[in-house]
């Protein structure tokens, strides 16, 4: 796991101190109006990555597809029918 250094921004600390506690999860940290991973995480999320979620607003199953042919930033979140 990646440590700090003495250049690392105060962002990027806490993004590693956040990974340190919580290792055995991709983490998708907010940077403005996007949300981004890291290190290894963005390596494990590329392509398709499926997730539940259990807010009040946002809940049951979804997918996230990389749109092929729009560029790498450009994504689709997909909601599945739950049962």
């Amino acid at each position: 796991m990646p440590q700090p250094t003495a250049e690392s921004t105060p962002i990027r600390r806490q993004y590693l101190d956040l990974k340190r506690r919580y290792s055995d999860c991709i983490l998708f940290f907010r940077l403005g109006d996007f949300y981004e991973t890291f290190d290894a995480d963005a390596e494990l999320h590329s392509g398709e990555f499926k997730f539940i979620l259990h807010g009040e607003k946002l809940a049951g199953s979804w997918t996230l597809v990389q749109m092929k042919g729009r560029g790498e930033k450009n994504w689709l979140l997909i909601k599945h029918r739950d049962e």
